[in-house]
């Protein structure tokens, strides 16, 4: 059976063919919606597929933009409210999302020429090769980093002024709180290099601290010990004499767990004896009780990194801003 064409969709739905071909472009908005029902549902039926290349060489549009991320999960954050908000916003102007996974001998700029898109996003939270930035930076097509602080063109979480909330809020709450170090003291045994947030919650928490007057207390607990070893440790530290009050983790589920179960084994009653505060809101239910925690905007930073590379493709001229999403502070 042939391929169905433009005119086969045209002749099907009762319209011209420039009508039908600029509604399966994009160009909706010229139209009644009606038409533009009519068209797609006709398509539809038709199994029509508009060539990808042919409609970016008429229209200067090809409707896609890439999303350029790393095989090692732990350069690249997949969250599922990111993707999303990123193809619902797409969505809007008609757009779809399409994914390319860069290999360690992989080759950027070869990468890059090889996406049809009209603009890309770069999911890289570590370890950015510099060969992707130097393609990004000199290239044709906008591109806008995802989860990273840069000085351009990028959306990022505002870590800092959310650690210093949160740690605010605790020492409102019970007059003092510890912040927990988990960062492995030998740098050789990370996996990837630091994430700016790192450095930017612990700062938060600091300036906190001073603003209130409190002096800060930083914990440590040996980093990628495993779970036995984690109790361990969490229960000597709560053992003490001057067991904080409360303490500030990561958003590591298993921290927050392990934290638990040492505090169970000593008798202590979360949150009355001693308070957990953290990040991600799905702790407040999987661990069963109110903790305050900080909720990245995971949704926000895709619908404006979508925004951003939208704007750069209208206005390429545009310098690319960077743009920090401020975190939400729930109990």
């Amino acid at each position: 059976m042939d391929q169905p064409t433009l005119t086969d969709v045209a002749n099907r739905a009762g319209v011209s063919r420039q009508s039908a071909g600029a509604i399966l472009a994009g160009k909706s908005d010229l139209f009644r919606a009606e038409t533009v029902q009519v068209v797609r549902k006709a398509a539809l039926a038709l199994g029509y597929r508009p060539n990808g290349a042919g409609q970016a060489l008429r229209n200067g549009s090809t409707g896609f933009i890439g999303m350029i991320q790393d095989r090692y999960r732990y350069r690249s954050i997949l969250s599922a409210d990111l993707i999303e908000a990123i193809e619902d916003q797409l969505a809007k102007t008609d757009r779809q999302l399409v994914y390319a996974a860069l290999a360690e001998d992989s080759d950027p700029p070869q990468l890059i020429s090889r996406i049809v898109a009209d603009g890309l996003l770069i999911n890289y939270n570590a370890d950015i090769p510099p060969a992707l930035e130097r393609a990004t930076a000199g290239g044709r097509t906008p591109a806008v980093y995802l989860n990273i602080r840069r000085r351009s063109a990028c959306v990022y979480h505002e870590e800092r002024a959310g650690a210093a909330m949160l740690t605010s809020h605790c020492i409102q709450r019970w007059g003092s709180a510890a912040w927990l170090d988990q960062s492995p003291a030998n740098p050789a045994d990370r996996k990837t290099e630091p994430h700016h947030s790192i450095a930017d919650r612990r700062d938060g928490y600091e300036q906190a601290c001073a603003e209130a007057g409190r002096p800060p207390r930083l914990l440590r607990s040996t980093y990628g010990s495993g779970s036995a070893a984690l109790v361990e440790q969490y229960q000597e530290l709560l053992a003490r004499p001057d067991r904080p009050r409360c303490i500030i983790i990561g958003d590591d589920f298993e921290t927050a767990l392990v934290a638990f179960i040492a505090a169970a084994r000593l008798g202590i009653q979360v949150p009355d004896d001693l308070a957990l505060a953290g990040y991600g809101s799905w702790r407040r239910v999987q661990l069963g009780w109110a903790m305050p925690v900080l909720v990245q905007r995971w949704d926000s930073l895709g619908r404006t990194a979508v925004d951003l590379v939208l704007a750069s493709i209208a206005r390429p001229q545009e310098r690319i801003p960077a743009i920090a999403i401020p975190l939400d502070l729930q109990g």
